[in-house]
């Protein structure tokens, strides 16, 4: 009997040791930014901070500040979730949280201007990570220096992209340059297939209207890695015309929780777009 509560006590405690080498998040993300990350205007990944805007290292958002060790920071989006509810939408019963925080103070340089920057966020109910996916943007009443970005963040670990077809319930927003001042994105629904063997992501979300959308066709599919990229669209049918473009993101948790999170931007002589979606397994 002493054998066999020692030989538990051991596995209770080595059990306990081995728990604690195991990252309790693994955050990676996309945005639609082109420039470097000390010149973004936005950075994902996992939160650099502890205490209320932490836990370190889950899935968040930030911006580069020369002034801290690292050259930039990122809070976690759990923390300011409560404090910024905007709805929900649901799709093929998947339920969509979804969050605005309007009028974020912050400066990349201590001594420069202060840049406001309004938020739009959605939330992967379904998945048993935390997946986001949402659109920053500055100078929101002001169309001459306004910045739309897109970005998905969440955490991966676990992450098992689905062999077999996979169809995914899908919410997101767009942006486009040519929206008055002070209007926020636009929420799209519809749903996007991972066909068989990884060969293409592809799909549809739509406006409410049904009338505009985006259109993505990611053949670029690494299993191993979690990520897709590949072409993206947006098309009104109403105004008549498209705007061709490139998407990327990654695929989260596994299973019937399978989940992923993109962005898609792209521009032509008339108007350009940001987008960012996340789908959950139907």
């Amino acid at each position: 009997m002493k054998h066999v509560i020692l030989a538990s006590a051991l596995i209770a405690i080595f059990g306990a040791a081995q728990a604690q080498t195991v990252p309790p998040f693994n955050s990676v993300g996309s945005t639609t930014s082109d420039l470097p990350d000390n010149q973004a205007p936005l950075r994902v990944g996992g939160s650099t901070l502890t205490g209320f805007h932490g836990p370190l290292d889950a899935p968040g958002i930030g911006f580069n500040d020369p002034s801290r060790p690292a050259g930039y920071y990122i809070i976690s989006l759990q923390s300011i979730n409560n404090f910024s509810p905007n709805g929900s939408i649901t799709t093929d019963g998947k339920t969509f949280s979804q969050y605005r925080l309007n009028g974020y103070s912050h400066a990349d340089d201590p001594s420069g201007p202060v840049i406001s920057t309004n938020f739009n966020w959605g939330k992967v109910n379904a998945s048993a990570r935390q997946v986001y996916y949402g659109i920053a943007t500055d100078h929101a009443d002001n169309t001459s220096t306004r910045v739309d970005t897109a970005f998905e963040v969440g955490d991966n670990i676990g992450f098992v992209v689905p062999v077999a077809k996979t169809e995914y319930a899908a919410a997101g927003f767009v942006a486009l340059a040519s929206r008055a001042a002070s209007v926020a994105p636009t929420t799209l629904t519809g749903t996007l297939t991972l066909e068989a063997n990884y060969q293409s992501l592809h799909g549809e979300l739509a406006r409410a209207d049904g009338l505009a959308g985006l259109d993505v066709s990611a053949t670029n599919i690494d299993a191993s890695a979690g990520t897709f990229s590949g072409q993206a669209s947006y098309v009104d049918t109403q105004v008549g015309y498209i705007i061709d473009g490139t998407t990327k993101g990654h695929f989260y948790s596994s299973g019937d929780t399978s989940s992923l999170a993109g962005v898609a931007s792209g521009s032509n002589s008339a108007d350009s777009f940001v987008a960012s979606f996340g789908a959950t397994k139907k």
